[in-house]
């Protein structure tokens, strides 16, 4: 996928399979045929896995050089920079 358009068809999808989840759950929890139902799940969590780990791969937007260089030097950065990192127990 490419583009925020990409990615947020990716988000607006899984979003989608999360109320479909969430309804075949609750036709299981009515009575509905568990197998049947339990075999669309799964392939529905199959595919909000592959929309999960696309958007975990997506490159993180690129900056103008004078925003990366504002960023950089933003006071949250520098004090972040500022404070030892805390000691680790044996």
């Amino acid at each position: 996928m490419d583009g925020s358009a990409s990615i947020e068809t990716a988000r607006f999808e899984i979003k989608r399979i999360e109320r479909e989840l969430d309804t075949l759950l609750n036709l299981i929890l009515k009575g509905g045929a568990a197998d049947i139902i339990n075999t669309k799940m799964v392939q529905l969590e199959s595919r909000k896995a592959e929309l999960d780990r696309v958007l975990v791969d997506e490159p993180a937007p690129l900056l103008h050089p004078r925003w990366q260089v504002s960023i950089e030097n933003s006071p949250y950065v520098i004090f972040r920079r500022t404070i030892p990192e805390a000691p680790t127990l044996p």
